[in-house]
C-alpha cells in the first residue's frame, strides 16, 4: 500500500472542494430564494402587470370612452322604443275600467248581445244590451236576461199603472243597487244582479231607443245626453199641476251609480215655479232624469 509523502503537494481543486466553505464568488444566485440582493419573482410580476395596465389605459382611454358612450346610447334607444310601444304604462291588457265581467266584450256583450252604433262614445259606461225582455220578478242577469243597458218602452206596460223596478246586487237581495219609477227608465244590468220589474212592460236594448237626431227638449224619463237629447243649457217650463219636481244628472249608472247633480222641489217650496236651468255637457253628463217636473227646453 502506497501513502503520500509528507512533502507532496495537495492539488488545489481537491482541497477547496473538500474542505473550503463557499467563497464569495460562489454566493447564492439571483434565483435563490434566500438572496437579499434581488427582489422576489412575485413582486416583479405584479409590478409588470400594474405597469402594463397603466400603459393600456393611457393608450386606449379614448376608445373605452367611445364604447361607454355607445352603450349608454343603446340603452336610451331601447327605453325609447318601450315607451313608444306602451306610452301609458301597464300591460297591454290593462283596460282601466275596473268593471269586471261587464267589461269583457263591449262590442257584443259576454252572452252575445248585438253591438250598437258608435255615436257619442258612451259605450264604456253604457254597455250594449242583448235582447228585449218583459216584466218579471227575480230575473237573474246572465241567466234569465242578458247583461247590458236597457230602457223601458213607454206605453208598453198596463194602462194607468206606474212602472216600478228594483236592481239588487245579488241573489240574496241584501243590497239595492237602484230603484226607478215612471216611463223611460234606464237600467245597466251586470252579471249576477237581480231585477224586479213590475208594470213596466217591455225593456229594449238602449241603442234601439236612440232617435236619428237628438231632441232639443225632454220631459219625464231618463235620457242619454248626446243621444236622446242634445247637449246644452235647458230651462224648465213647470208643470203647474204636479205635486213635486225631481231631477238628477248622472255620470254613471253602473253599480250604485254616480250622481253629479240633483234637485227635489215639492209644490209648497218657495222655489217651485221659479226659473230653473241645467246645463248638460256631452261626455261629462251621461244621463238626465226628470220626474213630473214639466218640459225642459234648450235655450243655448
Amino acid at each position: 500500500m502506497s501513502t503520500a509523502r509528507p512533502d507532496e503537494p495537495v492539488p488545489p481543486d481537491a482541497t477547496e472542494s473538500a474542505d473550503s466553505p463557499a467563497s464569495s464568488a460562489s454566493a447564492a444566485s439571483p434565483a435563490s430564494p434566500g438572496s437579499a440582493a434581488s427582489p422576489m419573482p412575485g413582486a416583479e410580476v405584479e409590478a409588470a402587470r400594474a405597469s402594463s395596465a397603466r400603459g393600456f389605459l393611457a393608450e386606449y382611454r379614448w376608445g373605452l370612452g367611445v364604447i361607454g358612450g355607445l352603450g349608454l346610447l343603446l340603452l336610451l334607444l331601447v327605453l325609447g322604443l318601450i315607451l313608444t310601444a306602451n306610452p301609458h304604462g301597464g300591460t297591454p291588457t290593462d283596460e282601466g275600467d275596473g268593471r269586471g265581467t261587464a267589461g269583457e266584450d263591449r262590442a257584443t256583450g259576454p252572452l252575445g248581445g248585438e253591438a250598437r252604433p258608435e255615436k257619442s262614445g258612451h259605450e264604456d259606461l253604457l254597455p250594449a244590451g242583448g235582447e228585449a225582455f218583459s216584466d218579471g220578478e227575480g230575473l237573474v242577469v246572465g241567466e234569465d236576461i242578458l247583461p247590458g243597458t236597457y230602457r223601458q218602452d213607454p206605453g208598453s206596460g198596463p194602462e194607468d199603472a206606474v212602472c216600478f223596478y228594483v236592481i239588487y246586487a245579488d241573489v240574496g237581495e241584501s243590497t239595492v243597487r237602484r230603484t226607478g219609477a215612471d216611463d223611460r227608465g234606464i237600467a245597466v244590468l251586470e252579471e249576477g244582479e237581480i231585477l224586479d220589474s213590475v208594470d213596466c212592460g217591455d225593456w229594449l236594448p238602449l241603442e234601439d231607443t236612440f232617435p236619428e237626431r237628438p231632441a232639443d227638449e225632454f220631459g219625464t224619463g231618463m235620457h242619454v245626453v248626446g243621444e236622446h237629447v242634445e247637449p246644452g243649457t235647458y230651462e224648465l217650463e213647470w208643470d203647474e199641476d204636479t205635486m213635486l219636481c225631481w231631477w238628477d244628472v248622472f255620470r254613471d249608472l253602473r253599480g250604485d251609480g254616480h250622481t253629479l247633480d240633483s234637485g227635489f222641489v215639492p209644490r209648497d217650496d218657495p222655489e217651485f215655479g221659479e226659473p230653473l236651468r241645467i246645463t248638460l255637457v256631452d261626455h261629462e253628463q251621461l244621463v238626465v232624469n226628470s220626474e213630473a217636473c214639466g218640459t225642459w227646453t234648450k235655450v243655448s
